[in-house]
């Protein structure tokens, strides 16, 4: 469920007569309280926006924490004044209410930390709770909502800590949900890009969370990889059971010709980490190209153990960017007599040209690096 709430961006006295004739979403706002939206209406201001030199301006900051600051309460009364029923209705109502709003909402003028839009879900295996992304501009926030005795709480907010640059907004904010583990506890993985508007090539950041069963999120691990803007979906982010997720990634690719590569993170998760496990890629190309842009400790578990001495020099050699120029052929070829598909390629170096072919092959069904052979010309 999605709902699409663009803020306009006018005068203040415009802005409160507008906000305070949305309809049933702000009739449960309480009398005197913060109303967070009109936040966003002092980020459209010219002296809020991001300076590649200064950063964020001071204003900006104070707008974006009052902004996240009132914005749990604020939808916490929305839900409050809802009817009871399912958390899935209660979701699809808000939905509903929000593209209401959207509606009418005018355009607001291009800014840094406008639109807002709102996503509303249910995340499936958890009727409970109710999770809201709110996406403003280049930042987002996800507040995750629990249903009790009591009614609606909210259980706990993801969101930037107070950032001078806009490196640090959640860009590109995307969620996993884990279904619950035997002891009730699950997993929440948030991953984002850095939102810098001056490069494709950016860096993707992934968290993983444990929710504990009484609502405390304590955060287990994360980790960064190189991704690539320029390309249809860049990133995604997915839960598979309770303790494993899969994360994928374009990624920049030793081989200039195909300039990215496809990149697949499947990561094990418990109280004490996440853990990378096969498969490591899902084409013979995919596995050679990753192998090349990992330093050996990591290179060395795409490989089968059989091979690590003697492919180690040879990862070293292929793997010096600044020194070769790799070209892969377009695709692998199956060895029918031996079952290994086999990649050629071609290093360039010192202006001479040196042949190879990489041997992949399965080890209990997973693709590894067997062998790097080097043709010798006649």
């Amino acid at each position: 469920m999605n709902a699409m709430i663009p803020i306009p961006n006018f005068p203040r006295a415009l802005a409160r007569a507008f906000l305070t004739a949305l309809g049933p979403l702000l009739a449960a706002q309480a009398a005197g309280s913060p109303l967070p939206i009109v936040a966003l209406e002092t980020l459209a201001a010219k002296d809020c926006q991001p300076n590649p030199d200064a950063g964020i301006p001071p204003r900006a900051r104070a707008a974006l924490e009052h902004f996240k600051d009132h914005l749990g309460p604020w939808i916490q009364k929305q839900l409050t004044s809802l009817p009871d029923g399912s958390t899935a209705e209660l979701g699809q109502r808000l939905s509903q209410s929000l593209e209401s709003l959207a509606a009418q909402a005018p355009k607001p003028e291009d800014s840094f930390w406008h639109p807002l839009r709102f996503q509303v879900e249910t995340p499936e295996a958890h009727s409970e709770l109710i999770a809201v992304t709110a996406r403003f501009g280049i930042d987002a926030t996800l507040l995750l909502f629990r249903r009790g005795e009591g009614g609606w709480k909210l259980l706990w907010q993801d969101r930037a800590p107070a950032f001078d640059d806009i490196d640090g907004a959640f860009g590109s904010y995307t969620t996993a949900f884990t279904p619950k583990g035997t002891d009730g506890a699950f997993f929440l993985a948030a991953a984002r890009i850095t939102p810098w508007y001056q490069s494709h090539w950016q860096t993707a950041e992934l968290r993983v969370f444990r929710i504990d069963p009484d609502g405390q999120a304590r955060k287990i691990g994360a980790r960064e990889e190189g991704v690539f803007l320029g390309v249809e979906d860049p990133m995604s982010l997915k839960a598979q059971d309770a303790q494993h997720i899969v994360l994928r990634l374009r990624a920049a690719s030793n081989d200039p010709v195909r300039h990215t590569f496809s990149r697949v993170f499947h990561l094990s998760l418990d109280p004490g980490g996440l853990h990378r496990v096969p498969p490591y890629a899902e084409t013979p190309l995919d596995l050679a190209d990753e192998w090349l842009s990992l330093p050996w400790p990591e290179a060395a578990a795409l490989n089968d153990s059989a091979s690590l001495k003697r492919l180690k020099p040879l990862h070293a050699r292929l793997s010096d960017h600044e020194e070769d120029l790799l070209n892969f052929d377009e695709k692998a070829t199956l060895d029918q007599a031996s079952g290994l598909w086999e990649l050629r390629a071609e290093l360039e170096r010192d202006e001479k040209v040196e042949d190879y072919v990489f041997r992949i092959g399965k080890t209990e069904g997973e693709l590894r690096v067997l062998d790097v052979l080097r043709q010798h010309k006649p």
